[in-house]
């Protein structure tokens, strides 16, 4: 299925031209009704600035002129220097996606056009283009500009540039990353995670951001998180969450070494409660576990696991200690026992 948000350019193109039919002129108004995910507000406001470029562009003023699309696309790329897009995906090696040329009639042609103004109105000369690092089943380790590395668990993405600007380093997270730092004191690092952010110089530390709660677990050295103009500052064996619907920061005395886990490759276990562990699986194999009741939540367990095993083999292991029965109920994975 098609990507609700987005729209063909060439669709775009035309409506601006006054060319779209009945259905073409729908299928536009009902996206610029949409909600853009990166914002939040609808896209109507975007639309406004393209076409506000639209009409003032002397291109588009002159409908008589025939548009040449070869010579508009290769006006704009040299211009711009547009780059292509790299991603990084664990299904397969690196590759290099290019913006792919099309011949579109005029209409589409200037939507080139208003697609290069844009960026010289909203992206400074200079700024390095966007490169995407994106992991899907498995984890992925990637290098930064800086000689920093992140290794980002699956489901999740990185978005940094392909050189990092004088001051500062910054990158975009949605989801979980590992990150080890390159000490720069005069360029800090900050990572920007779902209206969060985490500064530091030089350190190494985790980041998890799936949705709108966002932990910040360190490792080495030191972590600046901020949220909702609430800081915390954080150090080795120090962690933090921030939690979206009470908008605070609680910070946990001690560290749970297991948060690392999809960098160690190991899960640690020693007397640590059901309950805590049954979370820790959930967290780690992103899979809805539950216990059937309380008389088994407090059982202890103590067991090395290592992340290659498979969720059924651990489950396994721990219905066998505790002489509990594992039942499933659609995707949802539930232990029931009488107790320990």
């Amino acid at each position: 299925m098609a990507n609700q948000d987005s729209i063909d350019d060439s669709l775009l193109g035309k409506y601006l031209a006054g060319e779209t039919n009945e259905a073409e002129t729908e299928q536009v108004q009902q996206w610029l009704l949409r909600h853009d995910p990166t914002n939040g507000e609808n896209h109507q406001r975007e639309f406004d600035r393209l076409q506000q470029i639209w009409e003032s562009s002397a291109v588009l003023k002159s409908p008589a002129a025939a548009v040449d699309t070869e010579a508009a696309w290769h006006s704009v790329k040299s211009k711009l220097g547009l780059p292509a897009v790299q991603t990084l995906d664990i299904a397969s090696e690196a590759k290099v996606i290019p913006i792919k040329r099309r011949n579109f009639w005029p209409a589409a042609a200037a939507i080139l056009v208003v697609f290069g103004l844009c960026w010289f109105m909203f992206n400074p000369f200079g700024q390095a283009p966007q490169q995407i690092a994106t992991a899907t089943e498995q984890a992925l380790e990637q290098h930064l500009p800086d000689g920093s590395t992140v290794l980002l668990n699956r489901g999740s993405q990185l978005t940094y540039p392909q050189r990092f600007e004088k001051g500062q380093r910054v990158v975009q997270l949605k989801g979980e990353g590992f990150f080890d730092i390159t000490p720069n004191p005069s360029q800090p690092f900050i990572i920007e995670a779902n209206g969060t952010t985490v500064r530091v110089v030089g350190t190494s530390f985790s980041v998890r951001a799936y949705n709108s709660n966002v932990r910040v677990a360190v490792r080495t050295g030191k972590v600046l998180f901020t949220a909702m103009k609430k800081e915390v500052s954080l150090v080795k064996n120090q962690q933090a969450s921030f939690d979206s619907a009470s908008h605070t920061i609680e910070t946990t005395a001690h560290l749970n070494p297991n948060v690392f886990a999809y960098k160690t490759g190991k899960l640690i276990f020693e007397k640590t409660p059901l309950s805590e562990v049954i979370e820790t699986l959930r967290e780690v194999y992103q899979a809805d576990i539950q216990l059937a009741n309380d008389r088994i939540k407090n059982c202890q367990l103590n067991v090395p696991f290592d992340t290659k095993d498979s969720l059924d083999t651990i489950l396994k292991v721990i219905a066998d200690s505790f002489q509990l029965h594992i039942r499933q109920n659609g995707n949802q994975i539930i232990l029931d026992g009488t107790g320990c």
